[in-house]
């Protein structure tokens, strides 16, 4: 996705959805666009060039086909920061195992927290879920809330 702000093309409505985190753009013929709306930074020559060479750099993301469905919901004891699905790997039976990492220590800041496994995490998540709500009293005040009863 390129910026063209720098080129002064003033540009709106250009996401299907309004939803935060949705990353979803319209077609071109559906965004509005005002050439010269908003003061020019650089040239188009230059801009487009720009526009080569970072398309030229970028390396696509790598998808898991893992679900990690704690990613971003769990924080690190040590530091604070969000844990996310991080490392896979094959134990000596050819399992695959899959880990969360502290997104601090994935990107070299300075936390030394290990990784946890992925499968025994969401194990206890669900079993502490499970502990907390799957009782008549937890099950009443759920009820209440969302006036069923």
């Amino acid at each position: 996705m390129i910026n063209e702000k720098y080129r002064g093309v003033y540009v709106w409505d250009k996401r299907k959805s309004k939803k935060a985190g949705n990353h979803a753009y319209k077609n071109d013929d559906e965004i509005i666009k005002i050439e010269g709306g908003m003061p020019r930074i650089i040239e188009d020559d230059l801009f487009f060039k720009c526009q080569n060479i970072k398309a030229s750099k970028i390396k696509p993301r790598r998808h898991s086909s893992h679900e990690y469905i704690l990613t971003g919901k769990i924080n690190c004891g040590k530091c604070g920061h969000s844990y996310c699905g991080s490392s896979a790997y094959r134990n000596k039976n050819n399992n695959m195992i899959y880990n969360y990492c502290c997104m601090n220590r994935k990107n070299k800041k300075g936390c030394n927290n290990k990784a946890i496994n992925a499968d025994k995490l969401e194990y206890a998540v669900i079993e502490a879920i499970r502990d907390t709500f799957q009782n008549d009293d937890a099950i009443k005040l759920i009820a209440e809330k969302i006036a069923i009863i």
